[in-house]
């Protein structure tokens, strides 16, 4: 996925441009007007997080897959959307039926995923809590 769907791969073309990169890390939330580059981002990583979903799905049954990441959400919202376009090419017979969602956290996810872990490991009194079905 590094090769495929990463924002490293957006921080090249940004580079290639004669952009600074750092704009994706500075301001997560606000690329400004890199939008060539961001299209082209978008088209060549939605066949490859479409192809991990199925090959996910295949593996083991999630009841939904959230894309996120630290990135602006209009630009999150257009990814998740060509991805969708890309999964209806495929035959997708066999696996469950799953739904593919915009996350919300962005570049919040990282941070917010590692401080839950230890909090989880010494506090929780199920440790499979976040496994578990919602009810």
């Amino acid at each position: 996925m590094i090769r495929r769907a990463s924002l490293y791969l957006l921080e090249r073309r940004l580079e290639a441009a004669g952009r600074d990169p750092a704009i994706l890390a500075r301001s997560p939330n606000d690329w400004g007007k890199i939008g060539e580059e961001v299209d082209a981002w978008i088209a060549e990583s939605a066949p490859a997080l479409a192809h991990a979903v199925i090959a996910a799905m295949s593996v083991i049954d999630f009841e939904a897959v959230i894309i996120d990441g630290s990135m602006p959400q209009a630009v999150r919202e257009r990814l998740v959307a060509a991805v969708r376009r890309r999964l209806a090419d495929h035959d997708l017979r066999g696996l469950p039926r799953f739904d593919l969602v915009e996350g919300t956290l962005g570049s919040q996810a990282r941070a917010m995923g590692g401080a839950c872990q230890p909090l989880l490991a010494t506090f929780a009194v199920d440790r499979e809590v976040l496994f578990k079905e919602m009810t």
